[in-house]
Order: structure tokens, then C-alpha cells, then sequence
């Protein structure tokens, strides 16, 4: 197994702000369309599937984040939501 380079833990700090940035504003969108959602579900029966997608490829986006900053994986996260 490779090691880590011993100042890399230090340095992801630094790394992840502007993805921490690019989350926050990612997430407040998020919640919009979450509730947006809701009225969707309420008034026509079923959730489109744009918003569901885009729900998705949030959440997987905040998870890839997470484990780089947990130290979970090692490869820096990408700023596209594509899985």
C-alpha cells in the first residue's frame, strides 16, 4: 500500500475551501428543490426526474467531498456533479 505524504492531512484543509464554498452554495440550492419537490409531489402525484437528479448528483457530490476530507480517499474530489 503507498503512503501518504506526510504533509498531505495538513494541506486538505486549504484544499477543500472552495469546494466547501461550491457546497454551501450547492446545498441552499438543494433545499430549494427540495421543496420544490414537494409541491411537485403534492399537486402532480410524482417527482420529476430532473429533480431527482439533481438531488442525487448533489448528495454524491457532498459525499466525494466528505471522504476526501476525512481522509476516507485520496483522490481530490472533481467539481462536476457527474457521478
Amino acid at each position: 500500500m503507498p503512503s501518504r505524504p506526510p504533509f498531505g492531512a495538513s494541506v486538505r484543509p486549504l484544499l477543500l475551501l472552495p469546494h466547501v464554498v461550491v457546497l454551501f452554495c450547492l446545498l441552499v440550492v438543494a433545499l430549494l428543490v427540495c421543496i420544490g419537490s414537494w409541491f411537485s409531489i403534492l399537486f402532480k402525484g410524482h417527482l420529476g426526474e430532473n429533480l431527482w437528479r439533481f438531488t442525487r448528483d448533489v448528495m454524491a457530490y457532498a459525499l466525494r467531498v466528505e471522504a476526501y476530507a476525512l481522509l476516507i480517499h485520496d483522490k481530490f474530489p472533481s467539481f462536476s456533479l457527474a457521478p
